[in-house]
């Protein structure tokens, strides 16, 4: 089923098709990455593994010389030239699926080659926030969605059947039936329900935060505390007792009340 490109439910335009070069790009920008980070242990860095794929905290003791990373930028460039290529082709913008090509980040500094930022962390702490995409969404606009997603999952399912993909046949039926079931549930929520508006959720944003002491030559004793978006992989200059945990949740009152979701739509209030 062809999706409407200012269709606001529309995901076409962040997607890209993938040939099998660009995919044996992407193996081999992942490969380099994994032996970078078994040097970086190797050498004395901890690595603490978020719940998300690729996203590590690098810690990193004062006196570590990082591993040479020419591998894993070679790698990267030749991915993301690959795809940014592949983007323009399939008339989308040529930074789509290049975040995934990112270089690790000094948080709070720039990327792995610069210099460490002038903080040693003791800290660390990161927590998740909700992403939602097209603001609120009528009922209708809701349920269409979801239909299509049982459409879409029932297209690439009778593609693996012909292909007698088998090892996938099975996962893949599975995935139809959660679809038909969130669709179904999403019809009787709202057959018994009115005044009732949507938003799709899209996903997590990750959020870390850094508390130490700052070790620049004018900033004795001066703490460090601060916030930003993080990296897939994440470089800190770290204490040798710095310890990564989750945040503490926040007890915040919501003005949204959220009345039923179904897969990543929720209906609220």
């Amino acid at each position: 089923m062809a999706e409407n490109m200012d269709d606001p439910l529309s995901v076409q335009q962040w997607l890209v098709t993938l040939d099998p070069d660009t995919k044996a790009a992407y193996r081999m920008m992942r490969e380099a990455e994994d032996e970078w980070l078994e040097a970086a242990e190797a050498v004395g860095c901890k690595l603490a593994a978020l719940p998300h794929d690729r996203r590590i905290v690098v810690l990193v003791p004062p006196g570590i010389k990082l591993p040479d990373h020419t591998a894993m930028v070679a790698t990267r460039a030749t991915y993301t030239t690959m795809i940014g290529e592949i983007a323009a082709e399939q008339g989308k913008r040529r930074t789509v699926g290049t975040r995934s090509g990112s270089l690790p980040h000094w948080v709070g500094g720039e990327a792995i080659g610069g210099e460490p930022p002038a903080y040693l962390a003791t800290r660390v702490r990161w927590r998740t926030q909700a992403a939602y995409r097209s603001g609120q969404l009528t009922p209708e606009q809701a349920i269409d969605y979801l239909l299509r997603r049982v459409r879409r999952q029932e297209e690439v399912l009778a593609k693996a059947e012909e292909q007698y993909r088998h090892d996938r046949v099975e996962r893949l039926t599975e995935a139809v039936e959660r679809a038909e079931h969130e669709y179904q549930d999403a019809q009787d929520f709202l057959s018994r329900n009115t005044s009732i508006k949507a938003r799709l959720r899209s996903g997590d944003a990750y959020k870390i935060s850094v508390y130490g002491k700052a070790t620049a030559d004018d900033a004795e004793k001066q703490t460090v505390s601060f916030s930003a978006s993080l990296p897939s992989i994440a470089l800190v200059p770290a204490a040798p007792d710095c310890v990564v945990e989750p945040a503490p949740h926040r007890n915040r009152a919501s003005t949204v009340r959220v009345l039923k979701t179904c897969g990543n739509v929720e209906f609220i209030q």
